[in-house]
């Protein structure tokens, strides 16, 4: 996620994943699209992943509710602000920390390869 939350894009996603073709949503008002996803939503049951909120993310206005949460669904985010997950009303809180630069330096060069690292000077 942006720094800002852009509902357009989230709403554009999901509809994307469950395959709606784009030209039945694509000059829909954000309502409109609201509706459309809980319809889809509405039997299914899914986990919404949000990485990266540094702000407060109206679920309602996705039309992702928890008044009615019989079919089980879940949605996880992630932040770095406590606040954020307090205003989001997270059940759960889990605290995950850095690698330390050994560690991440360890990681990269094994993703990146050696051959690539030893290229360049």
């Amino acid at each position: 996620m942006s720094t800002e939350v852009k509902l357009d894009k989230i709403q554009e996603i999901i509809l994307n994943k469950f395959g709606i073709p784009k030209k039945m949503w694509i000059d829909k008002s954000e309502e409109e699209r609201a509706a459309q996803i809980l319809k889809i939503l509405h039997n299914n049951r899914f986990v919404l992943l949000l990485d990266d909120l540094w702000d407060r993310l109206d679920l309602s206005k996705v039309r992702v509710s928890f008044s009615n949460n019989q079919n089980g669904f879940k949605i996880v985010f992630t932040t770095q602000s406590g606040e954020v997950c307090g205003q989001m009303e997270a059940d759960a809180r889990f605290k995950l920390n850095g690698l330390s630069k050994e560690a991440a330096l360890n990681l990269f060069r094994q993703k990146v390869g050696e051959d690539i690292l030893n290229s360049h000077h």
